[in-house]
């Protein structure tokens, strides 16, 4: 009896090692791990780091076992190709976690759609209406306006610790929801909607990288042992919170006001969503997801990159003084930089490619899974198994690279001069190839050499005093540096020319040399005051503005003889106050009162001319708004005296400043015109209301 159930042990052993055997035959070599467990306890915390060590050990081709799921990490191009681009469609889908399926809506969004038509439909729409070449360059002045904005602020803080992820975090969330969704909030809300949106996007970037358990073993996730899934169903709530605001002040404005419709990415989107075709028919669920993606992606991997880039230049600051005598060259000392110049800045480039060669945004990209058995690398890799690509490793291949270790831009200026960020080179693959590669990598890559371009070539970067430099990476879903770049901008010559010189004349001495003994030169007013001015004053139609000449003459002769005497500043006071009561009504105290304030206001676009057309603060689009109301009541106070004309005879005409206006303009020897009118009122009216 003992020995019949010693043989059925016996042979209860041997089936089972010989299916072990049969199970994993083919299989790559890879860690043996424990029970249930596998190899997880053996893992550090920087697992790009911990999988690049293991890959030296059993090779580029590496499997091992993660709690119930198998796992393969690949940290060869020749491995990475065959994934990314020779079984393409068979390692299409990404592999979501929990945290991820709630951040992104139930997958609702592009990154974790499933491969098939909701995707391609996403796909088509992103590419098609957002982040193709044409739209793309549509928004170049937006982009244009929020980085010189961006260097605005920094020279500004000359001298003082800047923040750098949060200063490129806040130039990034301008371009990209101004893209999204234009001007649909207020600034009061658009304000609100960017602090919270910061706090969301760190939020869910932290989490989407923890190792959660819920993923490693999935009869534990309505547990939720780490409180992964309830911390990001907060901030999944906050977030959709955030776009339903956008979403819903946008529908409401075009149901109610029947005004066009913007057509921005958002509307083209809503006109999707409505639509009936079963080839692309799209949720308003896949409308927040995608922008989550969008928002979250672009905007940190813009800011990650640019901090990595700044923290590896000023621990080497020969590449700062390199860049800045290239953006010099191209540039101009006495210009400020703009997207044109981007090509030919090559040093700049190949920095921008260095740092993410050493620090690549997603160092194990976004896990795969394959839909059916294939083989890879010569080895056999089961259906369903998580795929990690870790490109952190292949970036620092010494097989490779040359001194991978070091930070050496010019590595890209020679032999890897043809690697581009489209994944046609897998030796450099930082967003990513095939077709579930980051589609938004023409903003970022616009974004980043913009703004580090921008950076340079206005300001030289120091640490505070006493600060040692930490290259020391935090691993995650974005690889980003432990501690956050803290620098100390100073301005170069180069950022003085963003504005005009100006000269300040304090002694009563130096007063007399210019409006006495150099009155003739110096006879015309600075007409930049007034991007502002311009507006209110009918073009310089003025006596104030009006350049030193026949027409300024006219209007001083007529000022002098029929304005500034007793007689007729009495009859514009009637004017003023009663001839023009009714017509003016009640709001023009409001009108002259905000057009006060408007001239107070100090205006960027008076002290950087170049940026008068993007109108930042939006001064001169108010302006023009209150010039319109203005010029609406003058022009009926004239309309008015003319009809009154027509009707009467000569003797009846009152003799008063407008009636003496209008005779002048009617005379051939007197250069002036209603607009000559119009200002001369209005500017009674604003210089004296009351």
């Amino acid at each position: 009896m003992a020995l019949t159930l010693i043989f059925f042990l016996f042979s209860a052993i041997i089936f089972i090692l010989y299916r072990k055997a049969e199970k994993t035959k083919g299989l790559p070599p890879g860690p043996q791990g424990l029970p249930l467990v596998g190899y997880l306890p053996f893992l550090r915390p920087d697992l790009h780091s911990c999988f690049a060590d293991l890959a030296r050990i059993f090779g580029p081709v590496m499997m091992m076992k993660l709690g119930s799921r198998q796992c393969l990490i690949l940290s060869s191009p020749e491995a990475a190709k065959e994934v990314l681009r020779d079984h393409d469609a068979t390692f299409a889908n990404h592999d979501i976690t929990v945290a991820g399926r709630i951040s992104t809506f139930g997958g609702q969004d592009m990154v974790f759609q499933p491969y098939g038509p909701q995707w391609r439909a996403l796909r088509k729409a992103s590419m098609r209406e957002l982040l193709n070449a044409r739209t793309l360059d549509s928004f170049r002045t937006l982009r244009q306006q929020e980085v010189t904005l961006m260097a605005k602020e920094l020279h500004r803080r000359t001298g003082v610790p800047v923040d750098m992820g949060q200063m490129v975090f806040v130039t990034s969330f301008n371009v990209i929801t101004a893209m999204l969704w234009g001007n649909s909030l207020v600034a009061e809300e658009l304000e609100r909607i960017r602090v919270e949106f910061r706090e969301v996007v760190i939020g869910i970037v932290d989490l989407l990288g923890v190792t959660n358990v819920s993923d490693i073993f999935p009869i534990l996730e309505r547990m939720d042992l780490q409180g992964v899934q309830r911390k990001m169903k907060q901030h999944k709530e906050k977030l959709d919170g955030l776009l339903s605001t956008v979403i819903d002040r946008r529908e409401r404005t075009v149901n109610t006001s029947g005004a066009q419709k913007a057509q921005d990415f958002l509307q083209v989107m809503l006109e999707l969503v409505k639509k009936e075709d079963p080839h692309e028919h799209l949720t308003v669920d896949n409308i927040k997801g995608l922008f989550s993606n969008i928002i979250v992606g672009g905007i940190d991997t813009t800011s990650t990159t640019i901090e990595w880039a700044m923290a590896e230049m000023i621990d080497k600051p020969e590449t700062i003084r390199k860049a800045q005598e290239e953006l010099d060259s191209v540039v101009g000392k006495e210009k400020i930089v703009d997207e044109s110049h981007l090509p030919k800045l090559h040093y700049l480039e190949a920095l921008v490619k260095e740092a993410l060669r050493l620090h690549p945004p997603t160092p194990l990209l976004l896990p795969r899974y394959p839909t059916a058995t294939c083989n890879i690398g010569g080895y056999t890799i089961p259906k369903g198994t998580k795929v990690f690509i870790n490109v952190w490793s292949i970036h620092r291949d010494p097989a490779v690279w040359e001194n991978p270790l070091e930070f050496k831009p010019e590595r890209f200026l020679a032999g890897m001069g043809k690697c581009d960020y489209y994944g046609n080179n897998f030796n450099f693959i930082p967003f990513g190839s095939g077709r579930r590669i980051c589609v938004g990598i023409p903003l970022v890559e616009k974004m980043s050499l913009h703004i580090l371009a921008t950076m340079l070539h206005c300001f030289d970067w120091s640490l505070p005093d006493g600060m040692k430099l930490d290259l020391v990476e935090k691993f995650g879903i974005v690889l980003k540096k432990e501690k956050q770049l803290v620098a100390i901008p100073t301005a170069r010559p180069s950022c003085a020319k963003l504005g005009k010189r100006c000269v300040t004349l304090s002694s009563p001495e130096v007063a007399k040399e210019v409006f006495r003994d150099n009155d003739s030169i110096f006879a015309n007013h600075e007409t930049t005051t007034a991007a502002t001015a311009r507006i209110i004053i009918f073009g310089f139609k003025d006596i104030h503005f009006q350049p030193c000449g026949p027409v300024w003459c006219a209007l001083r002769k007529m000022g002098i003889r029929e304005l500034l005497n007793a007689r007729s500043l009495d009859s514009l006071r009637m004017l003023s106050h009663g001839g023009g009561g009714e017509i003016f009504g009640g709001e023009l105290p409001e009108v002259v009162n905000t057009i006060l304030e408007l001239l107070g206001v100090i205006n960027v676009s008076d002290i950087f001319p170049i940026l008068e057309q993007m109108d930042l603060q939006r001064v001169q689009r108010k302006m023009k708004q209150h010039k319109q109301k203005l010029d609406e009541v003058l022009n009926k106070i004239i309309e008015q005296r003319k009809r009154t004309l027509n009707r009467i005879n000569d003797q009846e005409k009152a003799q008063d400043f407008l009636q003496v206006m209008l005779e002048l303009v009617e005379d051939p020897h007197e250069p002036l015109t209603v607009d000559n009118i119009i200002f001369t009122v209005s500017i009674s009216l604003i210089l004296k209301p009351q």
